[in-house]
């Protein structure tokens, strides 16, 4: 896979596109947010966050994951 083809590379869920690196980026922000969401929740929300936490790291890693396939050369 040549570099301009790893470029357009495009990451889709749902109805949404996007450029991997971009999703990836998009991922890192959102498991940002839960990680302070976590630092504010209320002791009654705590669990509730914990588990978006959860969830937003790990597709944050499944992207991340991706991307480092499609550059090291192997098919995703």
């Amino acid at each position: 896979m040549s570099w301009k083809a790893k470029t357009r590379a495009v990451y889709r869920a749902g109805s949404e596109q996007w450029l991997l690196p971009d999703a990836v980026d998009n991922a890192q922000v959102v498991w940002r947010n839960a990680q302070q969401l976590v630092d504010l929740a209320e002791e009654r929300d705590v669990e509730e966050a914990i588990y978006y936490l959860h969830l937003t790291e790990k597709r944050y890693m499944y992207l991340l994951q991706k991307t480092r396939q499609m550059y090291a050369g192997e098919e995703l």
